[in-house]
């Protein structure tokens, strides 16, 4: 029996399929290990393309919801160019997609709070990550490696966010949530937001201004700067009265304070009129050029 086990796996291996075992199951493209009613994406076949990961699946009669992407799942998938991760995925684990050097674009799924280390390196052609909720996003935990630090580019309903304001309902921004967003040029911070994690918005070189509600200046959540690589120059707009307390302060100090009546100059903030928060560029196929340039690029030299 064991040497029949060695055989399969040998097999396996010879196909492509990456961090799969004996008890996984083939299901179409992907493979899955089944605990209780939930499922582990554990990887897939070797000339998929586009990943489209279900929220739940059928086996044997009974239905098993999709929780995790596990590590390795898909790892070194040379023709993998697309990733959809559903809103049931809470964890991908490390590794999950490095080294897929034509992935280009990955939508996260709402429910994800959690993504490995290096998750995504090694992902060369990589820029657009999708998101599909900015609350959901600001809490995530994130190892090394974010995708939005590889790919550069965040998108949310398939348009490029450039201003962008964070929920009401946000009181933390996670470490390195929006790290290397190099097309932000400003963001608005509600009045509830108390901590901004490391390098949270660090290499954002673009930011020039920056809508702070909180009139008590909200605290970096740990040693590193949350805005490291912003430009001095950048005006932070704080509250009437708040002025000399964010100019002390350690996280803001670096950047020039201007109080802002925020209760009658609304109108006067950078226009985000969606319900989303986000202002979109209009003219999204330019990014989009660059990524089939990209891709095309890799291609011929592959």
């Amino acid at each position: 029996m064991r040497t029949i086990k060695k055989v399969f796996l040998l097999v396996l291996a010879m196909l492509g399929v990456a961090s799969v075992k004996a008890e996984d199951i083939q299901i179409g493209d992907l493979y899955y290990r089944f605990n209780s009613d939930s499922a582990t994406v554990t990887g897939c076949s070797k000339n998929l393309d586009n990943a489209v990961i279900p929220d739940s699946v059928e086996y044997e009669g009974n239905i098993y919801h999709v929780y995790t992407i596990g590590r390795r799942a898909f790892s070194n998938r040379q023709k993998l160019v697309s990733a959809i991760i559903p809103n049931s995925v809470t964890i991908i684990e490390d590794d999950a997609f490095s080294s897929c050097h034509l992935l280009s674009m990955v939508t996260i799924g709402s429910g994800v709070d959690s993504i490995g280390n290096w998750a995504f390196s090694g992902c060369d052609a990589l820029n657009a990550v999708i998101i599909v909720d900015l609350s959901s996003w600001c809490a995530i935990r994130l190892g090394a490696a974010n995708p939005l630090y590889v790919a550069h580019h965040l998108y949310m309903n398939g348009n490029l966010i450039t201003e962008l304001t964070i929920p009401d309902d946000v009181t933390s921004i996670s470490a390195t949530a929006f790290m290397g967003a190099e097309d932000l040029v400003s963001t608005s911070l509600p009045e509830g937001l108390e901590t901004i994690g490391d390098y949270a918005f660090a290499n954002c070189t673009e930011i020039k201004t920056i809508y702070c509600k909180n009139p008590t200046p909200p605290e970096g959540s740990g040693e590193k700067h949350p805005f490291s690589g912003m430009s001095s120059s950048a005006r932070i707009y704080v509250p009437i009265g708040s002025g000399a307390l964010y100019k002390q302060h350690p996280v803001w100090k670096y950047y020039k304070i201007v109080e802002f009546d925020f209760s009658s100059a609304l109108s006067e903030q950078p226009s985000q009129k969606d319900c989303n928060g986000v202002k979109y560029i209009q003219n999204t196929e330019k990014i989009m050029l660059k990524i089939v340039n990209k891709l095309q690029m890799l291609v011929q030299t592959t």
